[in-house]
């Protein structure tokens, strides 16, 4: 993995913006030698911070000034993210705590090294067709649901199932990124989706 100058990491973590994993393979505390281009990970629809300093162009400015090129790269979900950065293709990622805490304790060479935004627990939202006739957890028993695995909807989806008697063995889970649900949903091929609530609001706007 490529030294990247210790300025860049803390103009990037004084900023707020993002990264919360790095992985830290080869790379010393001031490192001197830059690498020509560091790869930045995010998930789909995208962290708000991460959008807003995407089309800020405030990466390319930031590492511009260490001579650096920003490739940002685009994830289904943070397993996938966590995952290439444990594997090195990418150098930082912008994920939640759950695949954070699962890379991590996996004994990946990748450290925490920023908590950008706090979610209240329980911030996630099942969404259904506005004509469905599930109105409760317990009518989800044998549906179809998507949900991304390993992320924190998965977590907060497993908990609420839990709390009625059901575990997520007794629905028929979907590993699907936004972009597929919804239209998923909308077309009928699966019962409910459960996102987080900036865009579950979305999905509902749709």
């Amino acid at each position: 993995m490529p030294n990247i100058p210790f300025d860049a990491i803390r103009r990037l973590l004084l900023k707020g913006a993002i990264a919360v994993v790095i992985g830290l393979g080869g790379m010393p505390a001031f490192a001197q030698d830059k690498p020509d281009i560091i790869r930045i990970g995010s998930t789909a629809p995208g962290h708000l911070k991460f959008v807003l300093a995407q089309k800020d162009g405030w990466w390319d400015k930031e590492f511009a000034k260490d001579g650096i090129k920003v490739e940002l790269v685009t994830f289904n979900g943070g397993s996938e993210a966590t995952t290439a950065l444990a594997t090195g293709a990418i150098e930082f990622t912008y994920t939640g705590n759950n695949p954070a805490l699962r890379v991590a304790a996996s004994g990946a060479d990748v450290k925490l090294i920023g908590l950008s935004s706090y979610v209240k627990a329980g911030g996630s939202y099942i969404v259904v067709k506005t004509d469905s006739p599930l109105k409760t957890l317990q009518d989800l028993r044998g549906k179809k649901v998507a949900y991304l695995t390993g992320t924190v909807r998965h977590s907060n989806f497993s908990k609420a199932l839990n709390s009625v008697g059901l575990t997520t063995n007794d629905v028929e889970g979907l590993n699907l990124p936004f972009e597929a649900s919804g239209p998923a949903l909308l077309r009928g091929d699966i019962d409910a989706i459960v996102e987080t609530d900036s865009t579950a609001a979305k999905l509902v706007d749709t």
